[in-house]
């Protein structure tokens, strides 16, 4: 059984009589039901195509084509999916309070056209223990860690 709408379903849920309607932004909604299975289109004012939602046999899919997107969560943000693939074409930044990257399966690799930076209080390779003061250092200079 599939649950999945159909475009005559949205087209009752969104009200449209007619399989294409106006808005008042001069974008066009279309409810699509053809040879090329069923669709929700949104296009621009100059028929350029922004929003697409697909209802295929194993599931929806959504194809948008914004100027920005900016998501906002108070909670969590989570994706799941078989393959990401991100890719930007001037700069990539991720910040945060603490940030961890596992490969939980093979390797994780790092790769750079120039150099590649760690920069840090301490950095740390093949760590997989907590720090240690040798004793020495600690006896001659009371030498200590910071508290994390």
């Amino acid at each position: 059984m599939n649950n999945h709408p159909t475009a005559l379903d949205l087209s009752r849920a969104l009200n449209l009589r007619h399989s294409r309607q106006s808005l008042p932004s001069g974008r066009s909604v279309a409810v699509l039901a053809d040879d090329h299975g069923e669709r929700v289109e949104v296009r621009a004012l100059n028929g350029t195509l922004e929003l697409t939602i697909e209802l295929t046999p194993t599931g929806a899919r959504l194809h948008l084509d914004a100027v920005d997107i900016a998501l906002r969560a108070s909670g969590t943000l989570s994706a799941e999916c078989d393959r990401f693939d991100l890719r930007a074409r001037s700069e990539a930044r991720l910040s945060s309070a603490a940030t961890t990257v596992e490969s939980t399966e093979g390797d994780l690799t790092l790769r750079a056209h120039d150099d590649v930076r760690a920069a840090g209080e301490r950095v740390l390779l093949n760590c997989d223990r907590d720090d240690e003061v040798p004793g020495w250092m600690g006896e001659a200079l009371g030498a200590r860690l910071p508290p994390r």
